[in-house]
C-alpha cells in the first residue's frame, strides 16, 4: 500500500511538472513563446501576422507577399523586430521606384500585451513610408 502512494505521489509530482508550463500552449495557442521553463512568469506579446501595405499608383492597398522580400520563413519570422519593419517597407518603396511607379506603402502590425483588450502596433511612424519624411528619418 505504501508503495502506491509513493508511486502515485511521484506520479502526480511529475505530471504537475510538465502540465503547468505547457498549460498557456493550450489556453493560448496563438501566443508568441518565451523560454520553455518560464512561460508561466514572463510577460507574453500576442500579435496578428504582420503585413505591409502598399497602394500602388491611387490603388487600394493590399498586401505585400513576403515571399518578395524574403527567401525563407526564418527572415519573415525576424521582420516583427520594429526596428526591421521600416527597413521591409522602404525596399518595397525603393523597387516600385526603380519600376516608375507611385507607390505609398503601411505597416499593418497590431500587439497585444497578456491577452489585455489595448492593442499596440510596432509601427511607430504609421504614416507612409515611401515619404521623403521616412527616407530621412529611416534611411534609404
Amino acid at each position: 500500500m505504501a508503495k502506491h502512494i509513493k508511486l502515485i505521489a511521484a506520479v502526480g509530482f511529475v505530471a504537475i511538472q510538465l502540465l503547468v508550463p505547457l498549460w498557456p500552449t493550450f489556453v493560448h495557442p496563438s501566443q508568441v513563446r518565451t523560454d520553455f521553463a518560464w512561460d508561466m512568469f514572463a510577460t507574453r506579446r500576442d500579435c496578428k501576422p504582420c503585413h505591409l501595405l502598399e497602394s500602388v499608383n491611387g490603388k487600394p492597398p493590399q498586401k505585400v507577399g513576403w515571399g518578395r522580400l524574403y527567401r525563407s520563413t526564418f527572415h519573415v519570422a525576424r521582420t516583427r523586430n520594429a526596428g526591421r519593419l521600416p527597413k521591409a517597407a522602404l525596399e518595397v518603396c525603393r523597387r516600385h521606384a526603380e519600376q516608375g511607379q507611385t507607390a505609398a506603402v503601411f505597416i499593418d502590425c497590431k500587439c497585444t500585451w497578456n491577452g489585455e483588450p489595448e492593442v499596440y502596433n510596432l509601427d511607430a511612424y504609421g504614416k507612409d513610408y515611401c515619404s521623403a519624411e521616412a527616407r530621412e528619418r529611416f534611411g534609404d
